[in-house]
């Protein structure tokens, strides 16, 4: 509802550039179709109006937090985790799978990194809240299950029948990074 360009148009032109900076929608559309436009076209987080000051502070302290993270590791050591079939590259928020390069937002990279830090093992999806994020939330699961929707859809070359990033029902999500 901006003049001349929308916020998801925003975004996109953000991630089209390969820019790793962190997005917060602010915005009034709420609905689900909404929300799902929003994460696909990249951004990170998503705050619907009328909103508490205190929540946007707060979210804005966890995506500069994490966004200083992973600058600083990647400053520090430049270092390429690689698992089974599953590469990635911190500096460049890409993964490689079977020699395709995959570029990922900031918050699909974090959730990849997250479930590789647990492979072969159920993440439950308060401690990808907490990991990802920097908080739990029921209302946030569903922004949760919109970024993990997009990673498979990265990752897998048929995300109906994954063959990593799989649902553990009642708990959260498993990352199988040699495939089934």
């Amino acid at each position: 509802m901006m003049p001349k360009m929308n916020g998801f148009d925003v975004c996109e032109k953000i991630r089209q550039a390969q820019l790793a900076v962190p997005v917060l929608m602010l915005t009034a559309k709420g609905t689900i179709d909404d929300k799902t436009i929003g994460f696909n076209c990249g951004a990170d987080d998503y705050l619907v109006k009328p909103f508490d000051i205190q929540e946007v502070l707060l979210r804005i302290r966890v995506l500069l937090k994490r966004n200083q993270k992973l600058t600083a590791h990647v400053t520090q050591t430049g270092e390429i985790l690689e698992m089974g079939e599953i590469e990635i590259l911190p500096e460049s928020l890409e993964c490689i799978i079977l020699n395709k390069k995959i570029k990922l937002t900031p918050t699909e990279f974090e959730i990849l990194y997250c479930l590789m830090q647990h492979f072969n093992t159920p993440v439950t999806l308060a401690t990808l809240l907490e990991e990802v994020w920097g908080y739990d939330s029921n209302e946030d699961v569903r922004m949760l299950r919109v970024h993990v929707g997009g990673l498979r859809n990265k990752i897998e070359t048929d995300s109906k029948n994954p063959k990593y990033l799989h649902t553990v029902t009642n708990v959260g999500y498993k990352l199988t990074p040699f495939g089934e």
